[in-house]
């Protein structure tokens, strides 16, 4: 049963649509004349329009921002335990975070008054042979085991550079021996340990049947481009007196030079460790009696009559000391001991200056015939 009149014609209808006159309820067509009624445009007095919803397309808050913080308020007041576990959550991170950052600034030294600590020495190594703020330098002990072994020694860097050690010179019961071919890396703030050989072929030569005293200065470079940066020394320690060799008779010298303050004698010659019948360098003992340091060098040589580039000599003798030098040979064309009729040598030296405090002086030496055949 219709409980609606037809605003139209005022007959009865279901509120959809009017049996009678057929009107239909379209509000916004209605508002906009857009159904008539007997051919005019219908007008319906006391009408109100409805605004339509409209959805923001942008999914915004369409409300005041005075009520929408007044209804976050209230969704805090529902909710305080959530509140409470996102600031836990949220400490607890931040908390993890720092300390991360503290650690691995701790490690690295970054935070003020910390510093990484050196690596300690091996145990053992308890003769202290050098020790400052920069280096430390311990010998596992201060006898020699045995030779051709040398001694074991750890070095402690303090510095925060990174270095490489090398001898700088190693003299055996007085006498100034050939490299002793120490070297070692040495990165900062850490210990590295080597051992300092000494070859027994060149302690025969030093005038005594065993081992009874080494002292030796190291030089320090920078590990990146090999600039000096210091050296320690000299070093002394006491050896153990154990035999040079089983064979350590020396040959018998001849003596070369003696002027100036310089006396060079010719000892021996050392044979190919591959061939023995060739030569690998000539042995020579330099004596340096004035006050001031001497080097010699080579200047010429001759083997059988003819110019030999081949042979190389280079000695830096300080002030009264003696020195075994070896005089590499690498001949242009290889010749056995047998094939050597005569070999003469000729150097340069610089000897101090008279009158000049410090002053050096070139001195040519030579041509030196040496015995190679000579026992």
């Amino acid at each position: 049963m219709a409980k609606q009149l037809c605003p139209s014609c005022g007959k009865p209808y279901n509120g959809k649509k009017c049996g009678n006159c057929l009107y239909e309820h379209f509000t916004e067509e209605i508002a906009h004349g857009f159904h008539t009624h007997e051919g005019e445009p219908l007008v319906i007095e006391g009408t109100k329009r409805k605004p339509i919803p409209v959805k923001d397309p942008f999914g915004c808050d369409r409300w005041p921002q005075s009520h929408r913080q007044d209804r976050k308020s209230r969704q805090a007041k529902k909710n305080p335990v959530g509140k409470v576990l996102g600031m836990v959550i949220a400490i607890i991170v931040l908390t993890n975070v720092a300390l991360g950052l503290f650690g691995s600034f701790a490690a690295r030294g970054i935070l003020s008054g910390s510093s990484r600590q050196p690596e300690e020495a091996p145990g053992g190594y308890d003769t202290v042979l050098f020790s400052d703020e920069d280096v430390t330098i311990t010998a596992l002990d201060s006898e020699l085991r045995a030779p051709g072994d040398g001694m074991s020694l750890a070095i402690r860097n303090d510095t925060d550079q990174d270095l490489v050690v090398y001898t700088q010179e190693l003299l055996v019961n007085g006498y100034l021996l050939p490299d002793a071919g120490f070297y070692c890396d040495l990165p900062k703030h850490s210990t590295s340990v080597s051992t300092l050989y000494l070859d027994s072929q060149y302690l025969k030569y030093t005038g005594s049947d065993t081992v009874e005293n080494m002292t030796f200065s190291l030089m320090f470079c920078d590990a990146n481009d090999y600039t000096e940066v210091f050296e320690i020394g000299p070093m002394e320690a006491e050896a153990e007196e154990v035999s040079v060799a089983p064979s350590a008779e020396a040959d018998s010298a001849e003596l070369l030079y003696d002027r100036d303050g310089l006396m060079i004698s010719y000892l021996g010659f050392t044979p190919d460790a591959y061939d023995g019948d060739s030569l690998n360098n000539l042995v020579f003992c330099l004596e340096n009696t004035t006050d001031n340091e001497i080097s010699v060098c080579t200047a010429a040589c001759t083997v059988n009559g003819q110019e030999e580039s081949g042979l190389s000599l280079y000695v830096e003798i300080p002030a009264h000391t003696k020195a075994i030098g070896r005089m590499y040979m690498n001949l242009e064309e290889e010749k056995t001991l047998e094939e050597i009729q005569d070999l003469s040598v000729s150097l340069q030296a610089y000897v101090p200056a008279e009158g000049i405090d410090g002053g050096l002086r070139a001195v040519d030496i030579g041509p030196l015939e040496i015995p190679i055949h000579e026992s």
